[in-house]
């Protein structure tokens, strides 16, 4: 997950400059069934929270919030970003949501 925003945070091992701040991330997942079959979103979320919580180990992260959208009130359809699925929260929001 290298990307030149995280490329920009405080270099591993160097006291001097900012960490980084994740403010929006999170996956879609366009599967409208319930019960939701969310394992592929779940299989994304663990694999990049592996690797945000290396960053952090590293100095080079402070704070992360992974977003979900929600649909607009009484549209009757469901935002694929959403982990609140089916009355519950899916698995991938429950890793989302955890604590690195």
């Amino acid at each position: 997950m290298e990307t030149y925003a995280v490329s920009q945070c405080r270099p591993a091992g160097v006291a001097s400059g900012k960490p980084c701040w994740i403010t929006e991330w999170g996956f879609s997942n366009n599967d409208k069934s319930c019960p939701l079959n969310d394992s592929a979103r779940a299989v994304l979320i663990r694999e990049t929270t592996n690797e945000l919580r290396d960053l952090a180990r590293q100095g080079r992260l402070v704070s992360v919030f992974y977003y979900s959208w929600d649909s607009a009130p009484g549209s009757g359809q469901i935002n694929p970003s959403r982990v609140f699925r089916c009355g519950v929260l899916t698995d991938a929001g429950k890793l989302a949501l955890s604590p690195l």
